[in-house]
């Protein structure tokens, strides 16, 4: 099999989609289970606490990974998030189990297993994009796909724990929650470390760092490599950025803000399980099918700017009671999700593409990747506009 085939393979493919879903495992995993978080610690905020957190760790280690890129192993870099990952969520639970004292097992929880969360996912998203392009400018949509499908997992689990566990047992369904997404990390860890080996990644691999020695050798500095990248993908990446400040702007915290309406007879936490759920398949249909779709890069970065008019339709849903309607609350986040499946999906993909010389995809790739952690952490510092 040529090296073109084997990249364009089910199982490049499969590793390429594992990693997507890897990525964002732990950030969905909490967002995921936020009737047990608000449950179990004393701030009614540690959502939005923890989210500020990841993202101020995710965005600092992701401008450094940017400037030393072409130094790191990127397969080790990728072995680490993997056991980072395993780490926290399986942190998570134990912290609960073993009864520490409130105060004591809320800072742990900040500033020990959300940082751990900050940084695995830095590395991985990073060097994932990085990887991605360089290898093929499809498999990004990969990456893209995973990300959504982890969302809609994540959610789904959360459910089914709750469903087949009773009500007043919201420990029980959480500790089988993170159980299960720790398993299924560590078999996607056990998927990359296989890819990892097969003797294309190596070849690819060892091409890149003769690349990297080769820039060295010829006295060129990796700021400059990162600055010519950025001057083909620029417009590109900012459109990424935006899209997740529209979105981690408005979800989960405007979303879950949202009032049940008169009439539904469902507790307050179902209701927010229900609505998060309702995004996750949305986003997840929105990545899974961008890549299909023929849509020029104009209209998608079009679709981008017309998302920022979600901020007074969300807040309305919110904070009126003329738009306190299942229909409308429901309609409106799924529209809002399937936007930022499709826009983020298909501005990642066309990053890569907007350079022409091999070396500089993957520059790209992390190009795109930090863009993406400054939309994310921007999003978060947006939402402070917006808390009740």
């Amino acid at each position: 099999m040529s090296n073109k085939d084997f990249f364009s393979s089910k199982f490049a493919y499969a590793v390429l989609l594992s990693l997507g879903i890897s990525s964002l495992v732990t950030w969905n995993s909490l967002l995921s289970s936020a009737d047990f978080i608000l449950a179990i610690f004393p701030d009614p905020n540690v959502i939005f606490v923890a989210g500020l957190i990841y993202n101020v760790v995710n965005v600092t280690v992701a401008m450094i990974i940017t400037k030393i890129y072409s130094k790191l192993n990127i397969v080790m870099c990728i072995n680490f998030a993997y056991l980072g990952f395993i780490i926290s969520l399986a942190g998570i639970p134990v912290i609960h189990i073993i009864d520490l004292d409130p105060e004591l097992e809320y800072t742990i929880f900040k500033y020990g297993i959300i940082v751990i969360m900050g940084l695995s996912g830095s590395f991985m998203l990073s060097c994932t994009f990085g990887f991605a392009a360089s290898l093929s400018d499809s498999l990004t949509g990969s990456v893209m796909t995973g990300q959504g499908i982890v969302g809609l997992a994540t959610g789904a689990l959360r459910v089914i724990t709750k469903i087949l566990l009773p009500d007043d047992d919201i420990d029980l369904s959480a500790y089988i929650f993170f159980l299960v997404a720790a398993v299924l990390t560590l078999f996607a860890w056990v998927l990359f470390v296989k890819f990892s080996k097969c003797p294309e990644v190596k070849a690819k691999l060892a091409v890149q760092k003769g690349e990297s020695l080769l820039l060295a050798e010829e006295n060129i500095e990796t700021d400059v490599v990162v600055k010519e990248s950025f001057v083909g993908v620029w417009i590109c990446s900012l459109g990424v950025t935006l899209c997740f400040i529209v979105t981690l702007g408005l979800f989960p915290g405007v979303i879950d803000g949202f009032p049940i309406p008169d009439g539904l007879d469902v507790t307050a936490d179902w209701y927010i399980v229900w609505l998060t759920m309702s995004f996750m398949i949305f986003d997840f249909i929105g990545r899974t099918f961008a890549p299909m779709m023929k849509l020029s890069y104009g209209f998608v970065q079009t679709v981008g700017l017309l998302r920022v008019l979600f901020f007074p339709l969300l807040l309305a849903c919110r904070d009126s009671e003329a738009f306190s309607s299942v229909w409308i609350h429901f309609i409106s986040s799924s529209i809002f999700a399937l936007t930022n499946g499709i826009t983020s999906t298909r501005l990642m993909m066309t990053v890569p593409t907007f350079v022409e010389h091999e070396k500089n995809k993957i520059t790209a790739g992390t190009i795109s990747s930090l863009c993406l952690n400054a939309g994310l952490f921007t999003g978060v510092l947006v939402a402070l506009l917006f808390r009740t």
